[in-house]
């Protein structure tokens, strides 16, 4: 006689459900069962759950190529990948088309933050200021950050802000792509750091490109500068006033103009 545990467990691939079956260990009548023995006699019952179990599991084979089977009493974990959500695919420097079906989490996502950007633009106390920035970015601003309001942000979770960081009025940053700001930076008023663009093609405008920007410690922003996505600027570099960078400055130069150029080196 061989001894049958109906209990399966069926899960899809991509998780949206899972059947569990489940029924006490019967004596399957169809392999050396003896008629006329107590001992082989099989609950009919429980004999029709096999068969059900059996029959549901082989349709599921031809609708569905990639399940997880697990039978008995153990259940063998199979390990299942998840696609990265849409804030990691912007961090990972993804075009996120206009038809993405998760797009909209990035008006969404900028609905909740504005909320906390009112009531951080009309703070005026310093440790407030920084709290609000804290919930808005996701992460502990130190105290030694010192901001004055308004600033503005999109989104927030993608920005990083160092120690002794100094930001003046009117700063806008789109964080979306990424905005790193190391220790002992100076942003001055009206600075716009913009972590993302659009395509040049007209049919696809309309999709958002991320590329990450990162300014280095000890950095100068001057007042109404604009540092484009994809832009890293160097430690001690200083941007000039008004200044429009579309490329990488190196450590200890001073840069200016539009597109900005590198005017002299620091010394």
């Amino acid at each position: 006689m061989q001894r049958i545990d109906p209990g399966i467990i069926v899960i899809l691939s991509n998780g949206i459900y899972s059947i569990k079956l489940f029924h006490k260990p019967v004596i399957s009548p169809y392999k050396g069962s003896s008629p006329g023995r107590a001992s082989d006699r099989s609950d009919p019952q429980s004999v029709k759950v096999v068969k059900r179990t059996v029959s549901c599991i082989n349709r599921l084979k031809t609708i569905r190529p990639k399940f997880a089977f697990a039978s008995g009493s153990e259940l063998k974990q199979t390990p299942m990948t998840s696609s990265p959500n849409l804030f990691e695919r912007l961090r990972n420097g993804e075009t996120i088309q206009a038809g993405d079906p998760e797009a909209y989490k990035m008006r969404a996502a900028s609905d909740e933050t504005r909320k906390l950007l009112v009531a951080m633009n009309n703070a005026s106390d310093p440790e407030a200021i920084r709290d609000l920035l804290s919930q808005i970015t996701g992460a502990e601003i130190d105290e030694s950050v010192a901001v004055f309001t308004p600033l503005y942000i999109n989104y927030g979770k993608h920005t990083r802000i160092g120690k002794n960081v100094f930001i003046n009025f009117g700063c806008t940053f789109l964080d979306l792509g990424g905005i790193t700001i190391e220790d002992n930076v100076l942003i001055a008023p009206n600075v716009s750091l913009l972590s993302e663009g659009h395509p040049i093609s007209p049919e696809e405008r309309h999709s958002l490109v991320p590329r990450s920007i990162h300014i280095k410690s000890n950095a100068w922003i001057g007042a109404g500068a604009t540092i484009l996505p994809g832009v890293t600027v160097g430690r001690n570099a200083i941007v000039a006033a008004g200044a429009i960078v579309s490329k990488d400055v190196p450590d200890n130069v001073i840069v200016g103009g539009i597109p900005a150029k590198i005017i002299k080196t620091i010394r």
